[in-house]
Parts: structure tokens; C-alpha cells; sequence
């Protein structure tokens, strides 16, 4: 079976948003981050994951890093993912932190032959553009979201 697959940038023309702290509780992102994902995304705790964290506590202040994810599926056709990466250090008063997150959403399609590749395109241009550009706005939304969530705490 072949497949045909797209991947959109949720922040096109940029990459990715990028916040950075100095002060008190710098290392808050590291706790909460899969519950931001959760409730922003609206998913279970099995579309989480953890990818990184690290710690380095021989430096003066220690520093630490890591990386988390969060996948939604929109529709059988569809699905959303957004990453947060936070890099910091954080000391006896206080400490800093850079965070940033990413989004993409994926789009893959099945087909057997030519005929059904044909179908897919019509299909997508006059009826799922729509659609897309729906997922897209919204999946915008929650990425902006959550960086409004990590800013005020």
C-alpha cells in the first residue's frame, strides 16, 4: 500500500515559540509540562511522552534539561503533535529557564492505486482544505495557549 504524507508547521513562517525566565521557581516547567500538554491538548496520559530529562548537578547552579510531547488525533486522516523543550538552571534563589515549544500536524493518506490517489487530491482541495485549515487554526490556538499557561506561572 503506498501513502501519501504532509506535515505542516503549526507556526509557519517561525519555528517555534520561545519563552525565557529569570526569577523564583525556575524549574516549574520540568513538573508540570505533561500536565499543560494534557489539559491544552485534551488527550490521555498515553498520548504523553517524556522524551528527556537530564540533570547536572556538578555545576554551580545545577542545570537541567528536557523534552516532552503530546499527540492528538484529529481525525483518521489527521493528527496534531506539539513539543516542548525547556533548558535551564536553577540555583538556592533563584534560577533561569528557556523554553521552547513546536507544533506540526500530520497528515497521511493510504491508497492502492492510482485512481484512489486521484480521489484523495480531489477530495482534499475541494472539500478537506477546510478542515485543515480548521485543525490548524485550532491546534495554533492551543500552542499559544500553553505558552500563555508557562508565562504566568
Amino acid at each position: 500500500m503506498t501513502k501519501i504524507e504532509f506535515r505542516e508547521d503549526l507556526l509557519a513562517p517561525d519555528r517555534e515559540l520561545k519563552i525565557e525566565y529569570v526569577g523564583k521557581n525556575a524549574v516549574w516547567i520540568l513538573g508540570n509540562a505533561m500536565k499543560l500538554l494534557q489539559n491544552t491538548l485534551k488527550v490521555s496520559a498515553v498520548n504523553l511522552r517524556e522524551d528527556k530529562i537530564y540533570w547536572d548537578i556538578t555545576g554551580d547552579p545545577p542545570t537541567f534539561y528536557g523534552e516532552w510531547r503530546g499527540l492528538r488525533t484529529e481525525d483518521q486522516w489527521t493528527k496534531t503533535l506539539i513539543r516542548i523543550r525547556a533548558q535551564g538552571s536553577h540555583g538556592k534563589d533563584s534560577g533561569k529557564v528557556k523554553v521552547w515549544i513546536r507544533g506540526f500536524l500530520f497528515i497521511k493518506y493510504e491508497y492502492k492505486n492510482p485512481f484512489e490517489k486521484m480521489l484523495w487530491y480531489i477530495f482534499k482541495r475541494n472539500f478537506y482544505h477546510k478542515q485543515l485549515r480548521a485543525y490548524l487554526e485550532n491546534s495554533k490556538g492551543d500552542l499559544l495557549s500553553i505558552k500563555e499557561q508557562i508565562k504566568t506561572n
